[in-house]
C-alpha cells in the first residue's frame, strides 16, 4: 500500500479587517484539468456564487507565472484573519476543498453555508456544486471590531480531480484491507485517522475489498476511484459515511459500492454525524456538505441475501446521487429491516442526473445520436427495497423506481418525496408477484417533464422494449402491473407547461399520473393538466371486498380524462342477480372534482371515461362488501361548455353486453336507454348508451344531503374561477401583497407557501371569504430563494404564483 501526502503550499489572495464582509470575486488564476475528457464536455466552469448552474465552455487559464501556490489570504496585520487552503481553489464537481482560519479571537463564522461541513469552528471543508465565494468573520481582540476574510473556490464540471492538487492526494495501491492489512483511512505512521477532507485515490484495476472491519472514512474525505473500479463490503464489514464523496478519479465513471450480502451495512449521516429521522424533514440548521456518489456505473449495489437472512442493512441521510448510469440497486427477496432494529431508510437524499455531466463511457457531444443520455434507474430494486423513502427528490432520469417483473414480491413505501423530469415512470413496478404492495404516503410531487416528446435515442427505444412492461412510449408518474396493491395518500401529479391547442393533446407525449390494475385507495390527490389522471389497464383484479378500492376526494384539473377505465373485471357469472353479465368489480368513487378548467378551450374532455369491457360499478356491490359504504356525490365543472366540450361521464363501451353502473346516473341521461333494468337498487343496465351520456340542465345537482366536504359537490357551471394575482412586488423584501377573486359559493380559503427547490411545505395562511381581496404577506426574515404561494378554495388547489424574496 502507497501512502503519499504532502502538506499544502499557499498562494496569497487578500484579507481585510473592515466590518463588512468582503466578497472575493476578483479573478483567481486555477490549474488546468487535464485527461481524456471529450472536448465538448471539458473543463466546464460552474459559475453562480449566488447559485447559477450555467456552465462556462472557456477553459481554466493556466495555473502557472501567476499564482503558484494554494489559497492563502496572507497573514495581514495585528488581529487579522488569515485564511489558507487544501490547494488552489478551483476544484472538480464531486471533489472537496478545505479551509482553515487562523487569527481574530479564535472564534470563526463561515459563510454563506453551501456545501459546508460547518460554519463554525476554525476548519471547514467545502463541497460547492457551483463556484461559490466565502468569507470567515471574526474579532480584533484588541478593538473588538469584526475582522474578516476570504475568496471564492470554483468549482468544474468534467475535469480531473487527480490532476488538481495532486500533492494533497494519498494515494492507496492496495486492494484487500481487513484486521490483518489495516484500514486505508488510518495513517500508518500514526495510527490515527487521517485529517478532515483528506482525498484518497485509489489506483489500479483490482477492485478494492474492505472485510471484516467498521470502516470509517475522516469526515468530508473524498475517495477517487479509477475508471470501472469497484469497492466491495464483505464479511462482516460495515461502512459510515459522513459528508463522503465517492467519484471518478478522472475522465471513466467508475464501477460501483458492491454491499456483498455477508456485509454488515452502510450507514451515511450528515456532517456532523446526525443520523436520518424518517419522522420529519431535514432541519434547516444541519450542514450543508452531503454524502455523495457520482460518475458511476453501478452507484450503491446490494447483493441477494442468501437463505433466510435479510442482507446488509442500509441507513442514507443527507446523500446526493449525480450522474450515475444506476444509482442504487436493491436485491431484497426478505425482509429488509430484520438486520437492525430501527429498520433500512433512506432519508433526504438527492437523485440527479445531467448529460452534460456524465463521463466516458456515457459522455455524448450534442448531435450525437445518442445524446442525451440521462440516468437510466436511480433505484432498481427485486422484493421488499425498504421500510422508508422519505424527504428525497428524483429527478432527470428514465425511472426513479424500477422493478422487473422476476417473480418476487415488490414492496415500496415511499412518502413525501419529489419526482421531477422523469422520463418514463417516476415508479415503474412490472412485478406480477400476488403479495406486492406500493404505498404512498404525503405530500408526495409528481412534476411531468415540459418537452414536448421523448428523446429519440437508443437509450429510449431499448428502454421502452425492455422495461416498459406494455412496450407504450409515453409519461407515468406511476406503473404498476398484475396484482399489486396501490395506496396513495396526499399526491401532486402535475404539468406545470402548457403547449396544447386543444383537448387531444397531441402536442406533446401522453403522460398518465397513474396506470394500474388494481387500487387499495387513492385519496386527497390532484391531477393538473395531464392527459389521463387515473388509468385502469387490463383486466382489473378483486380485492378480498371484491372491489378495485375507491378514489376519494381527489381533484382532476384540465385533464382530457379524468379517470380511465379500460380493462374488464373478472369473468364471471353474479351468483346474487342470476345475471351473467352483471358488473363483477366495483371502484367506489366519491367526493372528488373533475374540474374542465376553461369552458371556452377547444376540444373534448372527459371526467370519467369507460372503454373496452369494463363490467365495472362505480358503487360497492352489497354481495361483497361486510358494511357497504354509502356512494357520495362527485363534482364536474364544465364552465359552461356544455356537450360534447365536456362530458362528466361516457361510456365508450359499444358492443353489448357492457354493463356500467353509477348510482346517480338518472341525472346524466341524455337519451332514454332502450331497457332500462334495475340490477340492484339505484344501479342502471347503460349497454345502449355507447356515447351521448353527459350533463343535462344548467342547474342539476345530486340530491340533497349527499355532500363532500363544504357545499354542494354535485354539478355547478361556472364562468368566474377563483383566481390568484401576481403578488407585488416581486421580488419582496419586507413585505408583498396578493390579490384573489372566489366564488361567493366559497367557504374557505388560504395561501399555502411551498419552498420551490424541493416542493417542501412552509407556511399557511387563511385570507377573508370575500369575492375580491387583498392578502399582505409578511416575508421578512425568510431565507432569500424563491418560493410557490397556492390558493386553495374550500380544500380545492388553484392558481399558483412565484414569489421571489430577496
Amino acid at each position: 500500500m502507497k501512502h503519499t501526502y504532502a502538506a499544502p503550499n499557499q498562494f496569497r489572495l487578500m484579507a481585510t479587517r473592515q466590518v463588512l464582509v468582503l466578497f472575493l470575486v476578483a479573478a483567481l488564476a486555477s490549474t488546468k484539468c487535464y485527461g481524456q475528457t471529450p472536448a465538448h464536455q471539458a473543463n466546464r466552469l460552474i459559475s453562480g456564487a449566488t447559485g447559477g448552474t450555467k456552465p462556462d465552455t472557456t477553459a481554466p487559464t493556466s495555473n502557472a507565472g501567476t499564482n503558484p501556490g494554494p489559497f492563502d489570504t496572507g497573514p495581514g496585520g495585528p488581529g487579522a484573519i488569515r485564511v489558507t487552503g487544501s490547494g488552489v481553489n478551483t476544484i472538480c464537481a464531486g471533489d472537496h476543498f478545505t479551509m482553515t482560519a487562523s487569527g481574530g479571537n479564535g472564534t470563526f463564522t463561515w459563510s454563506p453555508n453551501v456545501g459546508l461541513s460547518a460554519t463554525t469552528g476554525a476548519v471547514v471543508v467545502a463541497a460547492p456544486l457551483v463556484t461559490t465565494t466565502y468569507s470567515v468573520t471574526s474579532i480584533d481582540p484588541a478593538t473588538g471590531q469584526p475582522v474578516s476574510a476570504g475568496g471564492p473556490v470554483r468549482v468544474y464540471e468534467n475535469c480531473c480531480p487527480i490532476s488538481q492538487n495532486p500533492t494533497a492526494i494519498i494515494t492507496i495501491a492496495g486492494s484487500l484491507f481487513n484486521a490483518g492489512t489495516g484500514s486505508p483511512f488510518i495513517n500508518p505512521a500514526t495510527g490515527q485517522s487521517y485529517p478532515v477532507g483528506t482525498r484518497f485515490h485509489f489506483t489500479g484495476s483490482s477492485p478494492i475489498i474492505l472485510s471484516g472491519l467498521a470502516y470509517q472514512p475522516p469526515m468530508g474525505s473524498v475517495l477517487l476511484m479509477d475508471g470501472g473500479k469497484d469497492l466491495y463490503l464483505q464479511d462482516g464489514a460495515s461502512l459510515s459515511l459522513a459528508g463522503v464523496s465517492i467519484t471518478a478519479a478522472c475522465d471513466e465513471m467508475w464501477g460501483k459500492l458492491w454491499v456483498r450480502n455477508t456485509a454488515v451495512g452502510i450507514t451515511a449521516t450528515y456532517a456532523n454525524g446526525t443520523p436520518g429521522d424518517v419522522n420529519s424533514p431535514p432541519a434547516s440548521t444541519l450542514p450543508t456538505l452531503r454524502n455523495q456518489v457520482s460518475h458511476s456505473l453501478g452507484g450503491i449495489d446490494f447483493e441477494q441475501a442468501s437463505g433466510s437472512s435479510a442482507g446488509p442493512y442500509y441507513q442514507l441521510a443527507g446523500i446526493d446521487f449525480l450522474h450515475n448510469e444506476q444509482s442504487m440497486v436493491l436485491h431484497r427477496v426478505n425482509t429488509p429491516n430484520a438486520a437492525r432494529s430501527d429498520g433500512n431508510f433512506v432519508v433526504g437524499a438527492l437523485f440527479d442526473s445531467k448529460p452534460e455531466s456524465f463521463k466516458a463511457p456515457k459522455a455524448f457531444a450534442a448531435g450525437d445520436p445518442n445524446y442525451p443520455h440521462y440516468s437510466q434507474y436511480h433505484v432498481w430494486f427485486t422484493g421488499n427495497c425498504g421500510i422508508e423513502w422519505d424527504y428525497s427528490t428524483f429527478r432527470n432520469a428514465l425511472f426513479g423506481f424500477h422493478s422487473p417483473d422476476d417473480g418476487s414480491a415488490s414492496t415500496l413505501d415511499a412518502g413525501e418525496n419529489r419526482y421531477e423530469n422523469l422520463w418514463l415512470a417516476a415508479m415503474n413496478l412490472n412485478s406480477s408477484n400476488t403479495s406486492g404492495l406500493l404505498a404512498l404516503g404525503g405530500p408526495s410531487y409528481f412534476v411531468f417533464p415540459t418537452a414536448t416528446s421523448l428523446p429519440n435515442t437508443p437509450q429510449f427505444t431499448t428502454a421502452v422494449a425492455n422495461d416498459v412492461l406494455d412496450g407504450v412510449g409515453e409519461t407515468r408518474g406511476i406503473f404498476t402491473n398484475g396484482t399489486l396493491l396501490l395506496t396513495i395518500y396526499n399526491a401532486d401529479f402535475r404539468q406545470t407547461n402548457n403547449p396544447y391547442t386543444d383537448f387531444t393533446f397531441s402536442q406533446r407525449t401522453k403522460q398518465v399520473g397513474i396506470k394500474v390494475k388494481r387500487l387499495g385507495v387513492a385519496s386527497n390527490n390532484t391531477f393538473t393538466l395531464l392527459h389521463t389522471g387515473i388509468q385502469f389497464s387490463g383486466v382489473l383484479f378483486n380485492n378480498p371486498y371484491n372491489s378495485l378500492g375507491t378514489v376519494n376526494t381527489s381533484v382532476f384539473t384540465q385533464c382530457q380524462r379524468g379517470i380511465e377505465v379500460s380493462g374488464g373485471g373478472t369473468n364471471r357469472a353474479s351468483t346474487n342477480f342470476n345475471n351473467p353479465c352483471a358488473p363483477t368489480v366495483s371502484l367506489p368513487l366519491y367526493c372528488n372534482t373533475f374540474d374542465r378548467s376553461n369552458g371556452t378551450f377547444p376540444g373534448t374532455a372527459y371526467g370519467i371515461i369507460v372503454t373496452g369491457a369494463p363490467l365495472v360499478s362505480l358503487d360497492p356491490l352489497p354481495s361483497s362488501v361486510p358494511t357497504p359504504v354509502q356512494p357520495r356525490s362527485n363534482k364536474f365543472l364544465d364552465y359552461s361548455a356544455g356537450k360534447p366540450a365536456f362530458y362528466a361521464i361516457y361510456n365508450g363501451s359499444c358492443t353489448a353486453p357492457q354493463f356500467f353502473n353509477y348510482t346517480t346516473f338518472p341525472d346524466y341521461i341524455d337519451i332514454p336507454p332502450v331497457r332500462l333494468q334495475p340490477l340492484f337498487s339505484g344501479h342502471h343496465q347503460l349497454s345502449e348508451l355507447c356515447f351521448n351520456v353527459s350533463l343535462l340542465r344548467a342547474n342539476q345537482t345530486y340530491p340533497q344531503g349527499q355532500v363532500c366536504g363544504s357545499g354542494n359537490p354535485g354539478l355547478e357551471r361556472t364562468n368566474a374561477p377563483n383566481g390568484l394575482s401576481q403578488n407585488s412586488p416581486n421580488p419582496a423584501t419586507e413585505s408583498t401583497s396578493f390579490a384573489y377573486q372566489l366564488v361567493k359559493e366559497t367557504h374557505s380559503a388560504e395561501l399555502r407557501v411551498s419552498r420551490a427547490t424541493d416542493g417542501r411545505p412552509l407556511q399557511r395562511y387563511a385570507i377573508p371569504v370575500k369575492q375580491e381581496g387583498v392578502f399582505e404577506m409578511n416575508v421578512l426574515g425568510w431565507q432569500p430563494g424563491l418560493y410557490f404561494v397556492t390558493m386553495y378554495a374550500d380544500g380545492v388547489p388553484g392558481q399558483t404564483r412565484r414569489l421571489l424574496v430577496k
